[in-house]
């Protein structure tokens, strides 16, 4: 009984020796298979994101290269993770555009304020001037008018004063006459 035994016993240590290595060599091929695949897995999922990311780079290139005209976009195709960020960056050169569209439009508008204040000044400076020459002219007349109401009372003095002179002769005349007709009488 007790070889019975030992025979159950060492038929039971093999059977489990057996089907330990058996399993250690399922696991080591499943471990194997497994690194395989991952591997794989990691150079398609590699490949796949190398060249989205080499179409975006290539995008980009082609927008760096031009003279930073805003109307290009990134194109891509992918639909993953990289669509968004193309999206968003997209987007991102879109409002880029529109505000620069609106400064285009800005300064356009100054420039034609501007040159109208330019023009404006030009009228406002030419009729200052014209005013100017009025102003001197006017002063001139002013001047040349004062001249002649000062020779006009300088004449009119003259004429008080020979007034006065030819009253006194008149006066010391009459009184001649009237000296002259006492004596007749």
């Amino acid at each position: 009984m007790r070889n019975a035994m030992e025979s159950r016993l060492t038929q039971a240590i093999d059977d489990t020796t057996a089907a330990s290595s058996e399993a250690a060599t399922v696991s080591v091929t499943i471990v194997v298979v497994a690194l395989v695949v991952l591997i794989a897995l990691s150079l398609i999922i590699g490949r796949s994101v190398s060249g989205s990311l080499q179409q975006i780079i290539s995008s980009l290139r082609n927008m760096a290269s031009g003279e930073g005209d805003l109307t290009s976009r990134i194109e891509y195709t992918g639909k993953d993770e990289l669509r968004d960020l193309v999206d968003q960056f997209n987007r991102f050169v879109e409002k880029l555009h529109k505000s620069f569209a609106t400064i285009q439009q800005d300064i356009g508008e100054l420039n034609g304020v501007a040159t109208h204040l330019g023009s404006t000044s030009r009228t406002n400076l030419e009729r200052i001037s014209q005013q100017a020459q009025a102003i001197s002219s006017t002063r001139n007349s002013v001047e040349e008018l004062v001249k002649s109401v000062e020779e006009v009372a300088g004449f009119a003095s003259s004429a008080s004063d020979q007034t006065q002179d030819a009253s006194k002769f008149a006066t010391t005349g009459q009184q001649k006459v009237e000296g002259n007709i006492q004596t007749i009488q």
